[in-house]
């Protein structure tokens, strides 16, 4: 159960990182 808490935290932690780091990159091509 923890295994699969912890799995489901990396999941949406890197979503989130991925997500901000194409805002940050659409942001800086639109310039």
């Amino acid at each position: 159960m923890a295994e699969a808490a912890g799995t489901a935290i990396g999941i949406v932690s890197f979503g989130i990182q991925l997500y901000i780091g194409l805002s940050e990159y659409l942001d800086a091509v639109k310039g």
